[in-house]
């Protein structure tokens, strides 16, 4: 009976250790043009996934809806969207980024930023990050800005700028962390709800021309009126 009891003693100890690995990341790069789902389209014939950082040095077209860890697109190459993107890591553009209608996600669990050396054009960007992402260079955003968890922060300058389609779908927390501007034609006519931005132009009998309009919110900009919560902002706007 000893020797049982014993044995069951074993059982549980070797039970309950367990292995701790490292993973590693693999950076699959484009040698010719093509398709993201071709394996002909990547180095080693491997398609990238979710884990993958992904550098883009031909014409690759997201086909279908792909993932993706680090997204660098390089100079002379081309990502073109007919699908979604999930991005996980960082984003770069140094090349050209044509998006077609479709949407960004950016999904990750740390801290992400969207940089290059240009200004990116979104047509649809979506946050998904409790951490945040971080810009390191303008975007524009020709659609839709919306947020599911996340902040999405301006640095040094950076802003998103809008343009006259482009609208921010916020709610408190959840929100541009800095700049954004938009600039339209406000004549006689006015403009209201500036691409959700929150501001109302009344121009009466003065034609105002065009108007560009900057908002700029911070750290702090979450407050609470009899338990109710909004984006605490501030504005600039020049004539042209």
């Amino acid at each position: 009976m000893k020797n049982l009891y014993l044995f069951v003693f074993l059982l549980t100890m070797i039970g309950s250790v367990s292995y701790s690995g490292t993973t590693t990341t693999t950076t699959t790069t484009s040698v010719q043009s093509g398709n993201w789902n071709s394996t002909a389209t990547w180095t080693g014939g491997a398609i990238p996934g979710g884990g993958d950082n992904v550098v883009i040095a031909h014409s690759v077209t997201v086909s279908d809806a792909r993932s993706a860890k680090d997204v660098t697109i390089n100079s002379g190459g081309t990502l073109i969207l007919s699908a979604d993107l999930s991005v996980y890591g960082d984003f770069s553009n140094l090349g050209t980024y044509t998006p077609n209608s479709h949407t960004v996600t950016f999904a990750g669990s740390i801290a992400q930023t969207i940089g290059g050396d240009q200004e990116t054009q979104f047509d649809n960007l979506r946050i998904n990050n409790s951490s945040g992402v971080t810009l390191t260079e303008n975007i524009i955003v020709n659609s839709s800005l919306s947020f599911t968890a996340g902040k999405l922060f301006t640095t040094d300058g950076h802003k998103v700028i809008l343009t006259t389609t482009g609208v921010l779908s916020e709610r408190p927390g959840t929100n541009v962390d800095g700049a954004v501007a938009i600039s339209d034609v406000v004549g006689t006519a006015g403009r209201s709800n500036w691409g959700g931005m929150g501001a109302t132009f009344s121009a009466g009998s003065d034609d105002l021309g065009v108007v560009k309009l900057e908002r700029y919110t911070g750290a702090y900009a979450v407050k609470s009126v009899n338990s109710k919560s909004g984006i605490a902002c501030s504005w600039q706007f020049n004539i042209a």
